[in-house]
């Protein structure tokens, strides 16, 4: 089962004659969704500055209202794979929003063999990356920096390698309008793999979100790949078809399907502002992993719920991959300031009893 589910991870991260973004780079564990949050809105969201969780994707989105949030995020992926990710946020008045964070990604454990088939010792393979962001804002606008420092280790070979993202943001409250737009995974490669070298994941990400006036809905849209115009070209592999006169039948026109899969579309219930409900639609995503011929399928489709109880942020998102398996993505966002006014609070009502 181990085998088919990474099989599954590589369909999605894969060169195709589909012509898939991804395979072609390494580090590409860092186009996973960071959290619940961003998991439940199709995997990608630039245009939200609500939550400290979205600043892992566009550090613009580090606000001063994030002040001591403290979140942990926990995915059931696929089989036996895992991630996750720690996060902190912190503002310092004048000087800037900043954030810290490790990003993780386990592959499980491997059985090694010669080239004749004799086991020997067990391996691993993981991904790293640690990340520390900052932001600045000037009115409805705001700039920011993700830098990156990655390692990812397979068996007894590792690399290293630097990114930065940067990212701008304008946000109108009042209007409930947000637009982000992100330069991400900028870098390079620090070691070489027996004497290569590989291309990392960078990617310009362009967002929309709008609160609908008068209603709970806030519904987001997220242009992906920009710096990919064409992401589908015809199959190349499979045989020319002709009709009955023996000319060859041209492929299909697919510009339509070519330009939706550079949209994920996301919707929020607001129903409270400590309830909410989401629910998202990944094309590329259903048009890369969903099985030929397949029409009825929950693939690229997510749907998640974030409540609020206490001091502790929850927030849950599940999302179609492949026939096999989906994945399960938990989010803990709590603040520590709020435990430090309540302890205060506390102490001051019983010096006011006595």
């Amino acid at each position: 089962m181990k085998y088919i589910c990474i099989l599954a991870l590589l369909l999605e991260y894969s060169i195709s004659v589909f012509a898939q973004i991804g395979g072609r780079n390494i580090f590409d564990f860092l186009r996973l969704p960071p959290n619940a949050l961003t998991a439940a809105l199709g995997g990608t969201v630039v245009s939200l500055q609500d939550r400290a969780s979205y600043a892992l994707q566009n550090p613009a989105a580090l606000h001063d209202s994030a002040h001591t949030h403290l979140n942990f995020s926990i995915h059931d992926f696929i089989g036996d794979l895992s991630y996750g990710t720690v996060a902190y946020a912190h503002s310092i008045p004048e000087v800037g929003n900043f954030q810290m964070g490790i990003q993780y990604f386990h592959y499980g454990t491997f059985q090694g063999a010669d080239v004749f088939g004799n086991l020997q010792s067990t391996f691993t393979a993981n991904d790293l990356a640690f990340i520390v962001g900052t932001s600045r804002t000037w009115g409805k606008f705001s700039a920011g920096a993700n830098f990156k420092l990655i390692h990812s280790a397979f068996a007894y070979q590792s690399l290293w390698g630097i990114t930065v993202d940067f990212g701008g943001m304008y946000t109108n409250l009042s209007k409930g309008l947000g637009i982000g737009c992100v330069f991400r995974n900028l870098g390079f490669q620090l070691n070489s793999l027996a004497g290569e070298r590989y291309s990392l994941p960078f990617e310009i990400l362009l967002g929309i979100s709008q609160r609908v006036p008068h209603t709970p809905f806030r519904i987001s849209l997220t242009l992906t790949n920009l710096q990919q115009p064409r992401l589908v070209k015809n199959d190349e592999v499979q045989p020319i078809q002709y009709d009955l006169t023996g000319k060859p039948i041209p492929p299909p026109n697919r510009t339509v399907d070519n330009i939706f899969r550079h949209c994920i579309w996301g919707l929020e219930l607001l129903l409270h502002r400590n309830f909410h409900i989401r629910v998202s639609y990944n094309h590329q995503r259903r048009q890369e992993l969903k099985a030929a011929e397949q029409t009825f399928s929950f693939h690229g489709f997510s749907l998640g719920a974030g409540i609020k109880i206490n001091r502790f942020f929850l927030d849950y998102a599940y999302s179609g991959y492949h026939s096999f398996a989906n994945a399960h993505f938990f989010t803990i966002t709590t603040s520590i300031q709020a435990f430090r006014k309540r302890k205060g609070e506390t102490t001051e009502s019983k010096g006011e009893n006595k």
